[in-house]
């Protein structure tokens, strides 16, 4: 019995039914698309805030994005750029050290899609920049938009 009201109401609502022609029938079938648009524009606001509070979070980057973003721990990465590679995505940018200290053998660790590589820049003097590019194995550079980059260590060098 249930299953049958279902069917029938389901039919009403969609104009399958005998009587779509009913004016409650019609303002029903308004108010379900009305009510469809707002939840399809919640789920839309959704995921873009919490798009825009992943990317606040430190460490955390637009793989596409020119300007700096931080990554925390006094380090900020820009200019970066993916590319295809053989096997995987090529991801190269601008670090900066941001700190009153220099850095030698920094190494850090880049993760996007699953996938982590470690890299190292050689030299990362106090408040300057180096370039760096590291190779992410089984990553479709299409698809590579968000990463995490982390200070992982280094030495450092006061002056």
């Amino acid at each position: 019995m249930r299953l049958t009201f279902t069917c029938i109401l389901a039919g009403f609502l969609c104009g399958c039914g005998p009587d779509n022609a009913d004016p409650a029938v019609a303002e029903l079938r308004q108010g379900l698309s009305r009510l469809n648009r707002r939840i399809d524009s919640v789920a839309d606001a959704l995921k873009t805030s919490e798009a825009m509070h992943a990317l606040e979070q430190p460490g955390i980057v637009d793989l596409h994005e020119n300007t700096l973003q931080t990554i925390g721990g006094g380090f900020s990465v820009g200019r970066l750029q993916v590319a295809r590679e053989p096997g995987g995505a090529r991801v190269s940018g601008m670090l900066v050290n941001t700190q009153s200290v220099g850095h030698s053998s920094a190494t850090f660790e880049l993760t996007t899609l699953g996938q982590s590589k470690e890299f190292t820049v050689m030299e990362l003097p106090a408040g300057g920049s180096s370039r760096f590019q590291v190779v992410v194995l089984d990553v479709n550079p299409d698809s590579a938009r968000y990463g995490i980059i982390k200070y992982v260590r280094s030495t450092i060098s006061y002056h």
